[in-house]
């Protein structure tokens, strides 16, 4: 991703809109990869999404796309398009995978057959455990209810913001949601100390 230059607030009141909000984006990012990246905030029940970009011209093609959007248009607030300016904090906001029961069930079913003596009821109590460690963990990190609109299947994005050292640089392209993902990381200007938030 080129540098970041610009960054535009998009704000919704209900955690369905949020949803909604980010389905939209995810398509769009889809569309042009390694153009955005995102950060995700809420404060007095109000979710924020923070774009980030290195072109105004890509910024308001984004801001077009999730206006065409009727429903969209109704229940989102769009803010200008900013410059980022050059002595903020950057922070990281990382996609935290975790598995799901099935998911822990399947893998298990792999390694069974693929390792000879595989304590089955030993893997499956140390992985439900650490399954139970990442849910208790994530009840204080920033998630986003979605929908597979290839599968239908519900799933649940979670992000946590981590602060960095300010020497770091990203590693990597933003995921399809434009956050850091498990083999990168995107650094983005903390939305905090730009936005009177």
């Amino acid at each position: 991703m080129n540098k970041i230059s610009f960054v535009q607030k998009f704000t919704v009141a209900e955690a369905f809109d949020l949803s909604r909000l980010m389905q939209t984006m995810h398509a769009f990012f889809t569309e042009n990869p390694e153009t955005y990246a995102t950060a995700l905030e809420r404060k007095t029940g109000d979710y924020s999404i923070f774009v980030y970009s290195h072109s105004q011209d890509k910024m308001n093609d984004l801001a077009d796309y999730v206006e065409s959007n009727r429903y969209l248009r109704q229940v989102s607030m769009i803010d200008r398009v900013r410059s980022v300016p050059s002595n903020v904090n950057l922070v990281e906001y990382r996609r935290v995978r975790i598995p799901s029961p099935l998911k822990l069930e399947s893998d298990c079913e792999y390694y069974e057959h693929l390792i000879n003596n595989f304590d089955k009821d030993s893997w499956k109590l140390k992985s439900s455990e650490k399954r139970q460690e990442l849910l208790d963990k994530a009840g204080g990190m920033r998630h986003i209810h979605m929908k597979s609109s290839s599968s239908g299947n519900a799933f649940r994005i979670t992000v946590k913001k981590n602060k960095v050292h300010q020497s770091c640089t990203s590693s990597g392209e933003p995921d399809s949601y434009g956050f850091s993902g498990k083999e990168h990381t995107v650094l983005v200007p903390d939305p905090l100390s730009i936005f009177d938030y």
